[in-house]
């Protein structure tokens, strides 16, 4: 079942991330945007992005079942006093619950076609979901 997650988890985590071979940290399993578990994971990724700030290249990559404009923007029981700066440290959601029938061998980095790679920080710039880069590059984006 893994090791509490303890200051000195926390620690390996982030000095794990400090090799070339590594891109950065992603959020999933359980459902991190869940309110108690942002409360638990707000100050962690806030030392992950002191420790990697967006310059460094590394990311912070999140994947919930929560939609990212109507459920952690728009009023829902996702969001709680730490879902505005959760969103402000991540550079990528891939928002929506995975469908078994929507699923998709041939979709980059989602299982399912309703799922979206969302560029966090352009959204929140611009007050309109951004795809992320990534679809600019040929990867699958079908969306239904």
């Amino acid at each position: 079942a893994g090791d509490p997650f303890a200051p000195g988890v926390a620690d390996q985590i982030i000095a794990s991330i400090d090799h070339p071979f590594c891109d950065g940290l992603t959020l999933l399993g359980g459902e991190p945007m869940e309110p108690e578990n942002q409360m638990g994971l707000v100050d962690f990724v806030e030392r992950v992005r002191a420790a990697y700030p967006t310059e460094s290249g590394k990311t912070i990559w999140c994947y919930t079942g929560y939609l990212f404009d109507k459920e952690l923007l728009g009023e829902s029981r996702a969001r709680c006093e730490c879902t505005d700066e959760m969103l402000s440290l991540i550079d990528v959601l891939v928002d929506g619950e995975f469908v078994q029938e929507l699923y998709s061998v041939a979709l980059a980095f989602r299982g399912s076609e309703n799922q979206r790679i969302i560029d966090v920080k352009k959204s929140l710039e611009t007050g309109e979901i951004v795809w992320h880069a990534l679809m600019s590059r040929g990867i699958s984006m079908k969306f239904n």
